[in-house]
């Protein structure tokens, strides 16, 4: 059986597992073979920025195809890392002294704790624990890690083919979730002063998360009853729900509603109607904002866009103004405008500014370079000269700087041209709207 065996790079002996993650956290010496982490993620909280190995992890288990994994240690970046492995088939193993007590832990660490022992298959501890869990979400204990191990074998990974499970879970054990913090926090200041805020395809909830932190209350809705299972799990408020469906049979009325990367999935009937009954559950006064991958962003068109298979089409941002718009709802703000689009063109033809290009040599006096003439070269020294020599070395100057100077300003001309077609690639890669529903019609 291959075992996939996490700990800290001190507490894992080389050699033994067949396969290792091995991590140190960024105060403590240095080990080359070792991921580095935060020191800040030592600290057992459940928060997005913490999961730091939960990206790596999911990728060794696609590359790796281990049996099973073994976790060494609890801290805030390995808090999460069982429940990617047994949304990935793989049964677990959690090795750890002694757990905190839920009453030591805030109320939505201590969910994330239950949620992840839950899902623990066997646990080895020196000591019996009151774990607060039903009898049935209750981990096996045993003593050492070869009991441990033992039990892994005899459980075996639940998954027959690891490529015909749910593209979702993949993609989202894949994502960068600390990156998406910050990807994120910029969209937070629209929603101050919202009472309610709906997030819409809000995934594994980490801009609800953002929003309890700003004391803004706050729901989500996804499509996949597995991610929606998880979010709870990390003590948030999600409905395992479509979009669409959520919408046309909620009477409830937001304050705020957050849509980002979603419309992309859908055709563009769906989109209006979906931006119709967003305008019909906004409050009077309420605020949407929808971001989404912006079609004239050369980076999201060659790079970004095409790694979702579930991507339907790009969506204009002119073209979801103008469904706003016509749902009843006034664009107040559009990303574009603090970063205007301006288009150049490409030159078409160089004609004489590839001339002008060219810098005109410099001018030769033959008395001047005769440097077989002594008294030429004393006079040299003195910073003398015959004084018709120096008018004409003197005119010869001025006529070089006047021909570079020409070709310094086509020069520059010719750089703002091409700065003007690069900004394609200078562009943000998502459009952002934001559109307010008025007080009165």
């Amino acid at each position: 059986m291959k075992i996939l065996e996490i700990g800290e790079a001190h507490s894992l002996q080389p050699g033994v597992a067949d396969v290792s993650l091995r991590f140190r956290f960024d105060d403590e010496p240095a080990d080359n073979g070792a991921i580095v982490v935060p020191a800040a993620t030592r600290e057992m909280v459940a928060r997005f920025d913490r999961h730091v190995l939960n990206r790596t992890l999911a990728q060794m288990i696609l590359r790796e195809r281990p049996d099973a994994v073994y976790l060494r240690g609890l801290y805030g970046c390995t808090l999460d890392l069982p429940r990617v492995a047994k949304l990935l088939g793989l049964p677990v193993c959690l090795e750890a002294q002694r757990l905190p007590e839920s009453s030591t832990l805030d109320g939505r660490t201590a969910i994330a704790l239950s949620s992840m022992l839950a899902g623990v298959d066997v646990l080895v501890m020196d000591a019996p624990q009151n774990l607060g869990l039903p009898m049935g979400d209750m981990p096996v204990r045993v003593d050492s890690r070869e009991e441990g191990i033992d039990r892994l074998i005899q459980r075996g990974p639940d998954f027959s083919s690891l490529l015909e499970r749910d593209y979702a879970l993949y993609e989202f054990c894949l994502r960068d979730h600390p990156l998406l913090v910050e990807m994120q926090r910029q969209y937070l200041p629209h929603f101050h002063g919202c009472a309610s805020v709906l997030d819409l395809g809000c995934g594994a909830g980490i801009f609800l998360e953002m929003l309890g932190d700003a004391d803004i209350a706050a729901m989500g809705v996804e499509r996949s009853p597995v991610i929606a299972g998880y979010a709870s799990g990390m003590g948030l408020a999600v409905e395992a729900a479509d979009a669409l469906d959520f919408l046309r049979s909620d009477q409830r009325g937001f304050d705020g509603i957050y849509c980002s990367h979603f419309i992309e999935h859908l055709p563009f009937e769906a989109v209006r109607e979906l931006v119709a009954r967003i305008a019909e559950a906004l409050n009077p006064g309420g605020v949407l904002l929808l971001v989404f991958p912006d079609p004239e962003s050369i980076r999201s068109q060659l790079l970004g866009f095409w790694r979702d298979p579930e991507h339907v089409r790009f969506y204009h941002p002119e073209l979801i103004e103008l469904l706003g718009i016509s749902s009843g709802l006034a664009c107040e703000w559009k990303s574009c405008d603090d970063q205007p689009h301006e288009v150049g063109p490409f030159p078409t033809h160089a004609g004489s500014e590839t001339e002008a290009f060219s810098f005109p040599p410099l001018p030769f006096d033959a008395q001047c370079n005769n440097h077989q003439q002594w008294w030429w070269r004393v006079l040299g020294k003195l910073g003398v000269g015959p004084l018709s020599s120096s008018r004409q070395q003197l005119a010869a100057l001025a006529e070089r700087c006047r021909r570079q100077g020409q070709a310094l300003d086509a020069m520059r001309a010719r750089v703002d041209d091409l700065w003007k077609v690069n900004q394609t690639w200078a562009w943000q890669d998502n459009a952002a709207l934001r559109f307010r529903k008025p007080w009165s019609k």
